[in-house]
Formats: structure tokens, sequence, C-alpha cells
């Protein structure tokens, strides 16, 4: 992938970079490398025409994009977001930056020949393959936030307790979490129940 617009800067120096983004609250992060780059951005653009907002972000060198800050690295993948990867190839090496909740689509087999586009299509890597499969994610997601959300906000609970049943154990490496999505995803939940003034345990 050749990106078309021109900068000073060599935007590839930190190891990813944001190619197109046209809101700050995303619901979806595509991650792709070379050519499957404009595979994202046609993705993006089907996702925009079903009014999900999405952005794109080139990750030439992931060895360069390890080494910057944590800072950085949560500036280039939202993980409030759902974050895709996509490769036209193995995808074990993508795991690590799409989270648990997200999603790697790869090809993870061998003895494929013909135009890519017939493969892509075979192989469940075209657009509307994984177009489709995100909305099932999203609706999914926003179904199961909407009941939790509608119980916190509803329910008359001030002062009662609530058990609640979390799974919030963290990937460490070196003392450090690797992935914080779990414990950031039940902190709304949390709030609101602490707001009503509900006394909480959590198992």
């Amino acid at each position: 992938y050749i990106n078309p617009k021109f900068s000073e800067k060599n935007e590839c120096e930190n190891g990813a970079y944001v190619i197109k983004m046209d809101s700050h609250s995303n619901a979806v992060t595509l991650v792709a490398s070379g050519s499957e780059v404009e595979l994202a951005l046609d993705i993006y653009k089907m996702l925009k025409q079903n009014n999900i907002e999405a952005k794109v972000v080139s990750m030439p060198c992931q060895e360069l994009f390890d080494k910057q800050s944590k800072d950085f690295k949560e500036k280039i993948l939202d993980r409030s977001s759902l974050i895709v990867s996509i490769e036209a190839g193995n995808d074990s090496t993508w795991k690590k930056y799409v989270g648990e909740k997200g999603v790697t689509v790869g090809i993870n087999r061998f003895g494929e020949s013909a135009p890519y586009k017939k493969v892509y299509d075979h192989l469940n890597l075209s657009v509307e393959k994984i177009v489709n499969d995100i909305q099932k994610i999203l609706r999914n997601n926003w179904n199961l936030m909407s009941e939790i959300r509608y119980f916190s906000e509803n329910q008359n609970i001030q002062s009662k307790t609530i058990i609640l049943r979390l799974d919030l154990n963290v990937p460490l490496r070196e003392k450090k979490i690797q992935d914080e999505n779990r414990i950031l995803a039940s902190l709304p939940l949390l709030r609101n129940l602490i707001n009503k003034k509900a006394k909480i345990i959590i198992i």
C-alpha cells in the first residue's frame, strides 16, 4: 500500500499510523499492513455506509510499534473499540494487538491458487463477509451492554447489595498489564452502581 497523501514526516518510523479516521468515537479499528490496507479501506467505506464509525491503521512494522510508548500505542489502537486485524496469511502475530474482544482475520492454511480476489472470497476475506461479521459482533456487544445498562439505570438498587461475577483476570508480562479491556469494559457499570450508592460485591 502506498499512501497517496503527501507528508514530510516519515509515518512509518513508529511502526504504525492512522490512515483514515472521521471521528474520535470509533466503534471499530481496522489494522493491516501492505496490500491488505486497501481491503481495510474498502471495509471502512462499507461500515461508514452502514453508519458505523471506524478508523484504519497501517502497521508496516510490528517490531517498531512494540517499542513505542504506552500512550502512543493507545492512541493508535483504541481499546474501547472493536479492533480487527486483516492479514492474507497467518494471523498469529496480530492476536496481541486486537485483545480478547477483538478479531483477527487471516488465512491459516495453504494450497489455494487463483486471482487474489477469488481467493479472498473463497477464504472469507471479502469486504462483505468481514463487514457482516463485524456487524454481528457489534450487535451482540450492544445488546448485552443495553441489558446491563437498563438494569443498573432502572432498578431500585440504592443501598442494596449487588453481587457481580466479573472476570477481571488480565494477562501480565513483567508485572505489567498487557490487555486491560476486561477492566475498562466493567467501569461504566461499576461507576453507575457506586453513584446509586449500591453495595458491590465482586466475585
